[in-house]
């Protein structure tokens, strides 16, 4: 289980520690990297974002990976109420005697691909070059700079008069050729197309972008496995993110 922006201690959940508990009732091993602290009128930070790893057999080589911070970010509205910069993990789960490297990361979205690709260039840097593995996280791949309440209206309208751009990104990111060039692909254990990530529910899910996917090496999937599941119970129910769950089972 791979989880991005994942509350520690935050009002909005109650001051859970959000993998520290599903770890604890699922009965998983977990690692946690804070991204982001909420500054207290103080000045400390006792509540974080941050990614994290579950797994049902134990987690060992952890590591954190500070990716580079883009440039700029003065007068950003995303970074005005937290400070930090993204960071991912990787780390080793032994899975019937076979080693897998699994990672999670977060990427930008306040800049433009090419800033999102040097995220990935240096996490990649960290990664094991060879042997199975499983990547997944929140890339961002908006296609757009998310910058100012400005860039947000540009993107709206573009979302309207393009969507098949932001269904299907990879043409306009390159981090998805890193990935590749790393042995990392993404064809079979992703829904192509299908969107995962909504600001509101007024907006039809045929102009909501897809930034959420997963990238495997040496690692088969289960034919028709790859799933794109809704965050809430009903049409009625709160929504538990504003992004949709993505799954997919592997043949380890």
């Amino acid at each position: 289980m791979l989880l991005c922006e994942s509350d520690w201690g935050t009002k909005r959940s109650g001051e859970r520690e959000v993998a520290a508990e599903l770890a604890r009732r699922l009965n998983m091993s977990f690692a946690y990297v804070p991204e982001f602290g909420i500054p207290q009128v103080d000045g400390t930070h006792k509540s974080f974002l941050g990614n994290a790893i579950l797994s049902t057999v134990p987690l060992s080589e952890v590591r954190a990976v500070a990716l580079p911070r883009p440039l700029p970010e003065r007068g950003n509205y995303m970074l005005r109420h937290r400070v930090g910069l993204n960071t991912a993990l990787i780390c080793k789960a032994r899975f019937r005697h076979q080693d897998v490297t699994v990672g999670v990361l977060h990427l930008a979205s306040h800049c433009d691909p090419r800033a999102r690709d040097q995220q990935m260039a240096t996490y990649l840097a960290a990664f094991p070059q060879a042997g199975p593995a499983i990547v997944g996280g929140d890339l961002n791949t908006t296609t757009t700079v998310l910058q100012s309440e400005r860039d947000i209206l540009r993107t709206f309208a573009q979302m309207f008069l393009q969507p098949s751009r932001f269904h299907r990104p990879q043409p306009y990111e390159p981090l998805f050729r890193r990935l590749s060039a790393a042995g990392l692909r993404v064809d079979d254990v992703n829904v192509m197309g299908k969107p995962t990530f909504t600001f509101t529910r007024a907006i039809p899910p045929r102009y909501r972008p897809k930034l959420d996917w997963f990238a495997v090496r040496g690692l088969k999937a289960v034919l028709g496995s790859a799933a794109v599941l809704p965050a809430r119970q009903s049409l009625f129910s709160r929504r538990l993110s504003d992004h949709e769950f993505v799954t997919v089972q592997l043949d380890i």
